[in-house]
C-alpha cells in the first residue's frame, strides 16, 4: 500500500491504487505538481507496468500509462521515468519497438513523440535542462560494449554526442546541466574522473586520471591487456 502523511494535519491517507492483490509498488516519486504523487505498479509476473498519478488530498489514482511485454518489463523503466518541471510532460524509456528508447508523454497519458530511434538501447536518463528543453542520457549507441553520453531536445530535432572513445562513460550533471562530472573506464583503463562543459563536451578539469594505478598494473603485475573480437555463427 501507499500512504501519505501530512506533516501539518498529522493525518495519514492511503492512496487508492486498485483492488488487484497480485501487484506490488516498486517505486514512488513526487511530481512537480503540488499534492501529486507518481506511483509505479507492477504485477507479480513483472510483464505489466502501470504508472499512476495520485491526488494526495482525495487519494484518487488515475492510470496514465500501461506497458505490457510477453516476457517481462525491464527494471530500468522504474528509474528512467522522469517528470518534467512544466507539470505537463514526463519521460518514459521503454521497448515498444524492441529497443529501449525515449518517449515523451503528456501527463494525461497521450504520447507526444519518440525522441530516439535506432537499433540500439538507451540505458539511463541522466538529466534535463529546463531552459534549453534538452534531455541528457546514456546509450549503447556505437556498440553494445560501449556506453556514451548524448543529448536530445524535446522536439527531437537536435541530438549530440558528448563523449568519445570505446568503453563506458557515465555522468552526473549539475542542477542546470551546464556542467557534468564524467566517469570513464574501459577493459584496460581504471576509472578516470573529470569535469566537463555540457555545451561542448570539453574537459575543463581532470580530477583523477588514476595514472599511478595504471602504471602499477602494467609494471608490477605483468598485466596483459584484454582484447575483443567478433565472429559470425552459422545461424
Amino acid at each position: 500500500s501507499v500512504k501519505v502523511y501530512n506533516i501539518e494535519t498529522r493525518k495519514t491517507k492511503t492512496m487508492d491504487t486498485g483492488d488487484a492483490t497480485d501487484t506490488y509498488i516498486p517505486r514512488i516519486k513526487w511530481t512537480y505538481a503540488d499534492g501529486q504523487l507518481a506511483i509505479m505498479r507492477m504485477n507479480r509476473r513483472q510483464n505489466t507496468f502501470d504508472l499512476l498519478l495520485a491526488n494526495t488530498a482525495s487519494t484518487v489514482c488515475n492510470c496514465i500509462l500501461t506497458d505490457k511485454d510477453k516476457a517481462y518489463i525491464d527494471e530500468s523503466v522504474l528509474d528512467n521515468c522522469v517528470f518534467l518541471p512544466d507539470n505537463k510532460h514526463f519521460i518514459y524509456v521503454g521497448e515498444e519497438d524492441g529497443w529501449n528508447h525515449i518517449y515523451l508523454y503528456a501527463t494525461n497519458g497521450i504520447l507526444q513523440r519518440k525522441l530516439t530511434n535506432g537499433d540500439w538501447d538507451v540505458t539511463r536518463i541522466l538529466g534535463f535542462n529546463s531552459q534549453t528543453k534538452t534531455l541528457f542520457y546514456q546509450a549503447a549507441r556505437t556498440s553494445p560494449m560501449n556506453r556514451d553520453i548524448y543529448s536530445v531536445t524535446l522536439d527531437g530535432k537536435i541530438e549530440k554526442r558528448l563523449s568519445s572513445g570505446n568503453g563506458t562513460t557515465n555522468a552526473t550533471f549539475s542542477i542546470e546541466c551546464r556542467y557534468f562530472e564524467k566517469k570513464y573506464s574501459d577493459a584496460n583503463t581504471p576509472s578516470t574522473y573529470s569535469i566537463c562543459e555540457t555545451a561542448s563536451g570539453k574537459t575543463l578539469r581532470t580530477i583523477n586520471d588514476n595514472s599511478v594505478l595504471k602504471q602499477r598494473l602494467q609494471k608490477n603485475y605483468n598485466y596483459h591487456p584484454k582484447e575483443f573480437f567478433t565472429f559470425k555463427n552459422e545461424s
